[in-house]
């Protein structure tokens, strides 16, 4: 990760930063709260990046999940609680 100085010069991010911001991108989109979607992403950078592979993330819109099995999805699915995957 390489930050740009003046115009004309490139930003250099990480892959997960990409994803990182991907995952922010698409919580925005679903209408989550900018100060989840904050909470979130510190929550994930204090973790492992081994461990974004293994967990599902998923939100209502006011509250984001992270479930890391599929008995945990199914189990918000079936509540009516997850509407992002």
């Amino acid at each position: 990760v390489r930050p740009a100085y003046g115009s004309g010069t490139q930003r250099l991010y990480s892959f997960r930063d990409v994803v990182l911001l991907k995952i922010v991108k698409r919580f925005l989109d679903t209408g989550v709260a900018l100060q989840n979607i904050r909470t979130t992403v510190q929550h994930l950078r204090a973790r492992g990046f081994q461990d974004l592979e293994r967990m599902t993330l998923m939100s209502d819109g006011a509250t984001v999940y992270e479930c890391s099995s599929p008995d945990e999805v199914v189990s918000l699915l079936q509540g009516g609680q997850g509407v992002f995957g």
